[in-house]
């Protein structure tokens, strides 16, 4: 199944139990959609990564998903998500006459479980904070190399091979406007997303700045 497909599934699924949602229980809790970027980077055990590497850079993506959140108090709740999300890096090395840069791209479908807090809660405008563990499960990955910044194939065997699932712990909040909000947040990934790592020592673990816009169609 495609990365598309699953989103489309997970969307589907969430908006089908929305519907299924009393008006009542939708007062304890809101459902909701959300767009926006992420920013990400890999932090590399031995922290050059490679032993020539010069730097390595974050790359930007994309991210869609959507949002339910049960409270069980006034002010704490829980925030389950389905969200497909972009993450990757930018490697640079050079050989003091050459630069090389290699490009590693994922496609997670992330699934946050969250304890969220209201902070501040009326009529017209909401702050939480939450904190909790989120499962990534990969959904497709891409790589590329450059030389002297003219792309060349990758021949069987350059790209790293990466574990299938990620996990992290995340924190942030968000900042709701009536049905609309604004959601921070940065993931620590905990996971060695290197599959094929030589010793124990090397580890490559994401991590994840996001930024979203959303609207809350039952509760907020």
């Amino acid at each position: 199944m495609s990365p598309r497909h699953v989103l489309r599934l997970i969307v589907a699924i969430t908006f089908a139990a929305a519907l299924c949602v009393p008006t009542e229980a939708a007062a304890q809790g809101a459902v909701g959609f959300k767009v926006g970027a992420t920013i990400s980077k890999v932090s590399f055990t031995p922290e050059t990564g490679e032993e020539d590497a010069t730097s390595i850079d974050s790359v930007t993506g994309f991210l869609a998903g959507v949002t339910f959140r049960k409270d069980f108090t006034p002010i704490v709740g829980l925030q389950i998500e389905g969200v497909y999300a972009q993450s990757g890096a930018k490697l640079n090395f050079t050989d003091g006459v050459n630069s090389f840069r290699a490009e590693v791209g994922v496609d997670y479908i992330q699934v946050p479980v969250l304890i969220s807090v209201a902070a501040m809660h009326n009529d017209n405008t909401s702050l939480r904070l939450f904190v909790g563990p989120t499962f990534g499960f990969k959904a497709s990955d891409d790589y590329k190399q450059f030389v002297n910044g003219t792309e060349f194939p990758a021949e069987p065997g350059d790209a790293p091979e990466l574990e299938s699932v990620d996990t992290g712990i995340t924190v942030g909040g968000l900042v709701g406007i009536k049905q609309f909000f604004v959601d921070l947040r940065y993931t620590w990934g905990l996971t060695n997303i290197l599959k094929d790592a030589q010793t124990g020592d090397e580890s490559a673990k994401n991590r994840q700045f996001a930024i979203a816009f959303g609207y809350y169609f039952k509760g907020r």
